[in-house]
């Protein structure tokens, strides 16, 4: 389906407020947000600035969205947010943080590192699947200066 490119950048910054603050109250604990804000923060910024420099440049402009090239991002996401530190008590006396998952919506509360372990794993692979999503997307508008 084809966008207009302002509409499309405005659904990005909400969708970077939104995804802030979901991701944070996943992570309800010190470690996660310090995660959080050295890796989301600056990578949401980043594209939400780019998408916000293209509008002069292309005012009239549509790119065309493929839902289909966003449902791995999402999955991404939800990796992310399962695996968020959600419970680190002890964590300055070098105690393993316990999942978000682990935390509410299970009843083990033993380490297991393909649930902790990989957090920043996915996290990364998020970055990369949204960062792929962005570019083929951005990629889609004219490439006259013109906007048609």
């Amino acid at each position: 389906m084809r966008i207009r490119l302002r509409k499309f950048v405005l659904l990005l910054i909400v969708y970077s407020l939104v995804g802030s603050v979901i991701f944070l109250n996943a992570a309800s604990t010190s470690p996660g947000w310090i995660i959080y804000f050295i890796f989301l923060g600056p990578f949401y910024l980043v594209w939400v600035l780019y998408g916000l420099k293209l509008l002069p440049q292309h005012p009239q402009a549509t790119i065309l969205l493929k839902l289909g090239k966003v449902l791995p991002s999402l999955l991404g996401q939800g990796l992310v947010i399962l695996t968020s530190p959600a419970n680190c008590y002890g964590w300055h006396q070098g105690s393993n943080c316990v999942s978000f998952w682990q935390t509410y919506l299970s009843q083990s509360q033993d380490y297991w590192f393909l649930n902790q372990g990989l957090f920043l794993i996915y996290l990364l692979v998020y970055i990369v699947l949204v960062s792929i999503f962005l570019i083929t997307t951005f990629d889609t508008l004219p490439r006259s200066g013109n906007g048609q």
